[in-house]
């Protein structure tokens, strides 16, 4: 089966064409590997891809990118988990938490990989929808990635690749989001000392505990948008390179401080 993300304003047959071709050679799923503007792809950054690879070993860089094939087996897979989840995470397969449901359910049963593009993904952009896509997808990454057994970690010998795709944003642009993200949640209490991604770690660690995944990602949501407030305020100042770092920098500092709280769990 083949999906396409239908905000996509340059489709490209080739890369449907390579999906198929890798999930015909034996990947359970195939995911576009989309490089990102620097200043889009926030919950895939900053939450998913970080999460997905420090549970699951399985580091995708795109794992929300829309566009995707899956087998055969893969989808009986994910139908069947689809009738299990429970009613409140079930809804969010209905949104924009279809994405890393397949890939999680897909990961569990065979190999994944990813189809890399070289250019950036020109899209309708998903910033106004961000409430929506959080409380969608987050529920799901934490239900799905804290039932996941055994842990299976990536190595942690060399830094995760990100490709933080460099624009400039105009002034009266980023202001506005700015002011979108502090009229969405206020500053969360004691965040100076819980930097990001611990708020990540501790959510994961609750619903791993028997927190409904819903109320884990009530209480995450003003450290994200804390996260995405920096992320913009500091990036615009940033270069590609150190975009980049500090992208996986984050990535590796969740590995370091989710697993040892998985093995107490």
């Amino acid at each position: 089966m083949l999906i396409a993300d239908t905000d996509t304003r340059n489709p490209d047959p080739a890369v449907y064409r390579a999906l198929l071709d890798r999930v015909r050679d034996g990947a359970t799923l195939a995911i576009a590997d989309y490089p990102r503007h620097w200043d889009e792809a926030n919950l895939t950054n900053h939450l998913a891809r970080p999460l997905i690879a420090a549970t699951t070993g399985h580091d995708v860089p795109q794992p929300l990118a829309g566009d995707l094939a899956l087998s055969r087996e893969a989808l009986a897979a994910a139908v069947r988990a689809a009738a299990a989840l429970p009613g409140a995470l079930a809804s969010c397969t209905n949104g924009y938490g279809i994405d890393a449901f397949l890939l999680l359910t897909a990961a569990a049963i065979g190999p994944v990989t990813s189809e890399q593009i070289s250019e950036p993904k020109q899209h309708a952009g998903s910033f106004p929808h961000l409430p929506a896509i959080f409380h969608q997808a987050v529920p799901l990454l934490l239900h799905m990635t804290a039932a996941w057994s055994p842990l299976r970690t990536p190595p942690v010998n060399e830094p995760a690749v990100y490709r933080a795709a460099d624009r400039a944003l105009a002034p009266d642009s980023l202001r506005a989001m700015l002011t979108t993200l502090e009229s969405l949640a206020p500053l969360p209490d004691g965040y100076d000392d819980e930097p990001w991604p611990l708020p990540v770690a501790d959510a994961w660690h609750a619903v791993n505990s028997g927190t409904p995944a819903v109320d884990a990602v009530h209480q995450l949501w003003p450290h994200y948008l804390h996260r995405v407030r920096d992320w913009l305020g500091s990036g615009q100042h940033a270069t590609p390179r150190q975009r980049a770092h500090n992208l996986a920098a984050a990535h590796a500092r969740l590995h370091t401080v989710l697993i040892p709280a998985a093995g107490a769990s």
